[in-house]
C-alpha cells in the first residue's frame, strides 16, 4: 500500500541543507500496523508527513495505493489526505468552539460539502463517544477528546491512519484505553502508521521501525526490540 524508494528530504538553502531524511526506502503492506520510534532529531516526524502527503521529498518517489504522490502539486495532495488519510494527534487539534459532532463532521465539509449524519453517528458509535456527541472539547477529558479525533479521522472513511503520539497527552489508563481502540481498528484492517517514543506503545504494533540520523537504523517485531532493549 505504501512503497517509498529513496526518500530523501533536505531543508534549508541549498549551501548549507539540513538532512532530514536520507535515501530511505520502505514498504508497508495494507492493513499492517507499524510504528516508527527514534531520538529526537532522527526523521520521524519527517517521514510521518511525507507518508501523510503533509510534504513531499527532496528526492525519490512515493506510491501511496498505486498512485504516486511524490510529484503531485499542494491542490492533489491536499485532495488524496482528504480522501485517503485520517490523521490523528498528541494534541487532539479539535476547533474549541464547536461541539464533537460538528468537529467530526468537519473533514466532509472539505471534500464535496455534504455532511452525512449517518456516518458520524457510525462513527462516534464506533469509538463509544455518542453520549458526548453535542458536548464542546473543553467538556471532554483527554481520553474522551482523543477518540473523538480518532472519530473525525475515521469519517471519511481513510484507508491509512496516521497517528502522531497519539497517547502523549494522556495517562496511562487513558493511553491504553486509545491503543486498545487503534488495536481494533487494525483488526478490522486499517492500515496505520504510527510514531511514539514510547517503547511500550510501539509494542502494540506488528512491526516497529527505527530510525536514526535520517536513515532506517532497523525494523523488528515489537517482541524482538523489547529484548534487544532489557
Amino acid at each position: 500500500m505504501i512503497a517509498l524508494s529513496e526518500i530523501t528530504k533536505h531543508y534549508g538553502g541549498t549551501d548549507h541543507p539540513v538532512t532530514a531524511l536520507a535515501s530511505v526506502s520502505l514498504a508497508i503492506g495494507r492493513g499492517e500496523f507499524v510504528a516508527v520510534v527514534g531520538p529526537s532529531g532522527s526523521g520521524k516526524s519527517t517521514l510521518l508527513q511525507i507518508i501523510g502527503c503533509l510534504d513531499v521529498p527532496t528526492s525519490g518517489t512515493y506510491v501511496l495505493d498505486g498512485t504516486t504522490v511524490s510529484e503531485m502539486d499542494d491542490a492533489t495532495l491536499s485532495r488524496i489526505r482528504n480522501e485517503r488519510i485520517g490523521f490523528v494527534f498528541q494534541s487532539f487539534n479539535l476547533i474549541a468552539r464547536t461541539t464533537v459532532a460538528e468537529n467530526v463532521e468537519t473533514p466532509m465539509l472539505y471534500g464535496d460539502g455534504r455532511i452525512d449524519r449517518a456516518r458520524v453517528e457510525h462513527v462516534l458509535e464506533r469509538v463509544r463517544i455518542t453520549h458526548r456527541a453535542r458536548h464542546f472539547p473543553h467538556e471532554l477529558s483527554g481520553g474522551e477528546q482523543q477518540r473523538a479525533a480518532i472519530a473525525r479521522a475515521l469519517v471519511r472513511s481513510p484507508s491509512l491512519l496516521i497517528a502522531d503520539e497519539p497517547t502523549g497527552n494522556l495517562d496511562s489508563a487513558n493511553g491504553a484505553q486509545i491503543l486498545s481502540l487503534l488495536s481494533e481498528l487494525h483488526r478490522d484492517g486499517l492500515t496505520i502508521v504510527m510514531v511514539t517514543h514510547d517503547a511500550a506503545v510501539a509494542r502494540r504494533a506488528e512491526r516497529v521501525i527505527e530510525l536514526a540520523d535520517g536513515r532506517i537504523a532497523g525494523t523488528s517485531a515489537p517482541a524482538v526490540l523489547a529484548g534487544a532493549s532489557r
